[in-house]
């Protein structure tokens, strides 16, 4: 069987990475993740705003690379990303991204604040999920550009023109303000795993 993708969006801070790896160990023989982190593009070749490197506006994304890779894990294909998630490669600050290879599996989660932007990658999924909390609880669980200059003339204007418009396109709506991180887990996993059925073996 090919694998189902699985798109998980929402703005930053609102609990994508957790809640995917969270799965990923609770299943890691199903479930692997594509993090849209990892496919923004060299820094020269990202759109400036202000001044300033916009790296939340969609053009900071690769998304011909993208798509490319995800028809690749569709036909059952391993592929090769540079990755600069602090979960795989803890020195990226300093050492820069690492080779690391993701194998098809079961279910395959894309998840990144724009997962559900381009309709070229929604055609992939099977789900749509998107996070959906407040600017003023994901900005206090943000763990980058930790500017309030930044936060101000990008951040905020950029999720409110690319990210928040997503939610149109999801399947699922969760909100995560007031609920805890096993609550949200909760959430999310009985949506994901509804779509495990069909590999489980019979008795």
């Amino acid at each position: 069987m090919q694998p189902i993708f699985i798109g998980i969006a929402g703005g930053t801070g609102a609990g994508k990475s957790t809640v995917s790896f969270s799965l990923m160990d609770a299943h890691p023989d199903a479930i692997a993740i594509v993090h849209l982190d990892d496919y923004h593009k060299k820094k020269h070749l990202v759109p400036l705003l202000h001044g300033m490197t916009n790296w939340d506006h969609p053009d900071a994304l690769d998304f011909a690379q993208l798509i490319h890779d995800l028809h690749e894990l569709k036909q059952g294909k391993t592929i090769t990303v540079q990755t600069k998630n602090e979960r795989f490669n803890p020195k990226a600050k300093e050492i820069g991204r690492l080779p690391m290879q993701i194998t098809p599996k079961p279910i395959i989660l894309v998840e990144g604040y724009l997962a559900l932007h381009d309709p070229r990658v929604r055609e992939f999924f099977s789900c749509k999920i998107f996070l959906d909390v407040p600017h003023e609880v994901r900005i206090t669980r943000r763990t980058k550009f930790l500017d309030d200059i930044y936060q101000e003339k990008i951040l905020i204007p950029m999720h409110e023109q690319y990210v928040e418009p997503n939610k149109q396109y999801a399947d699922y709506i969760i909100n995560v303000d007031g609920t805890t991180k096993e609550g949200v887990l909760e959430k999310v996993s009985a949506v994901v795993l509804k779509f495990l059925k069909p590999y489980a073996p019979h008795s």
